[in-house]
């Protein structure tokens, strides 16, 4: 199954180390071009953008 994100679920899966768990629901997961830019942010914490950048 295919999905597309918002940021919330990303950033909270991430944030508690378990962003593994989108891909092992639905297989694929796409990310808009804005919410990757809104993850990448400083604001969403060190934690979040190494996780996306680790999953990228």
């Amino acid at each position: 199954m295919t999905i597309v994100s918002n940021t919330s679920p990303i950033s909270n899966l991430a944030r508690v180390g378990e962003l593994n768990l989108l891909q092992q629901l639905y297989g694929t997961v796409l990310i808009p071009m804005a919410v990757h830019q809104e993850l990448l942010d400083e604001r969403a914490g060190k934690a979040v953008i190494t996780a996306v950048q680790l999953a990228t």
